[in-house]
């Protein structure tokens, strides 16, 4: 839950940046803060989820 707070607050923020990029007219720099904003909060959403599928296919082995 820590992980996925913090993701989603560094989302925000760098949501914040890419706003006002594009109300600046940088849509180049607005378009990759939005590209790095989504892929850093998948990261760990998708380090929780392969961390849990082994231990359920194990289980289900068992």
């Amino acid at each position: 839950m820590l992980r996925a707070n913090w993701a989603l607050g560094f989302l925000g923020f760098l949501g914040v940046i890419g706003i006002g990029g594009l109300a600046a007219g940088d849509y180049l720099r607005a378009v990759w803060i939005a590209f790095f904003a989504f892929f850093s909060y998948f990261i760990p959403v998708k380090e929780q989820t392969s961390g849990k599928a082994p231990s359920r296919k194990a289980s289900k082995k068992q």
